[in-house]
């Protein structure tokens, strides 16, 4: 196996990939560039800035505030462009090079959008040297061109909540799913696909790169599904997917970063006490296996 988990230009074995590569090639191309920089940021901030080092601190991360900004945009980005794929399942006939585009674009993005969220929640480094710049940035505020200074006040107030909010990129994906009139059919149809496709390995078997994007892409179907407009648990595609869940309890996101399906399906509104039987493997279910 490879050593890395996420490779989001991975070469199609159990989907069938149609276009998808083409029509999120922009988000593929910068979705490396993000998962590096949020893999290796360390600390660029020395404790808490005092009256001489507030603008040394300001300068020093003016350039790491404006990645965090180009992140912020490239979340909404993948949200919309998910948001667009589920539109255009609508009425796609099942099986055709519209349908097979749409699928696995989605797919492709909805894994980006886990991957880059899970590194964005786990490195603390860049929300505590984000708290530095801004209390550094009110401090010396008056001193900076006004035009500067008002831009720089506007995007704080948003990265700040985007970067507070550990779900942040997931919670827009979802958001913006939402919106469209065919989500409930579009996800479903995409889960379908991602369980039929998993339920096929061919021979030899597929890369570890699709084969772990298809299951944290299918557990987060489960999760955008489920809210407002729908309980997900009642769909049957959404009680298909338990085999997956059972088999698949705890999913590689990158390097030794994992995450538990179970964990994230408890978080799911509809999610109630007495479920987890459902999506967890019984005593009998292992010694068959075994």
């Amino acid at each position: 196996m490879e050593d890395e988990a996420f490779d989001p230009s991975f070469e199609c074995a159990l989907l069938t990939d149609g276009s998808s590569k083409s029509v999120v090639a922009d988000v593929l191309i910068k979705s490396s560039s993000f998962v590096s920089w949020l893999k290796t940021y360390k600390n660029k901030v020395a404790g808490v800035p005092s009256n001489d080092t507030y603008m040394p601190t300001y300068k020093t991360m003016k350039p790491e505030v404006q990645r965090i900004q180009a992140l912020h945009d490239y979340a909404t980005s993948i949200a919309t462009s998910f948001s667009e794929q589920l539109g255009l399942l609508k009425g796609a006939e099942p099986g055709s090079d519209a349908f097979n585009t749409a699928t696995t674009a989605a797919i492709r993005l909805l894994d980006i959008a886990v991957v880059v969220n899970f590194m964005k929640m786990f490195n603390s480094s860049i929300m505590n040297d984000f708290a530095m710049f801004k209390r550094s940035f009110h401090q010396i505020r008056s001193e900076l061109p006004a035009s500067e200074a008002e831009t720089v006040a506007n995007h704080s107030h948003a990265l700040h909540f985007f970067l507070a909010n550990p779900n942040s990129i997931i919670e827009g994906v979802k958001a913006a799913a939402e919106k469209e009139p065919s989500f409930e059919q579009s996800l479903s149809a995409i889960l379908e696909t991602i369980i039929t496709a998993l339920s096929n390995p061919p021979s030899p078997p597929p890369s570890v790169h699709e084969f772990n994007a298809l299951l944290r892409a299918g557990v987060y179907c489960v999760y955008i599904l489920d809210g407002q407009r729908c309980n997900a648990f009642k769909i049957k595609s959404v009680r298909n997917a338990r085999n997956m869940v059972k088999m698949h309890p705890t999913i590689p996101v990158h390097g030794d970063l994992t995450l538990s399906a179970l964990v994230v399906l408890k978080s799911s509104p509809h999610w109630e006490e007495g479920m987890e039987k459902d999506w967890t493997q019984g005593e009998s279910e292992m010694c068959a296996i075994l």
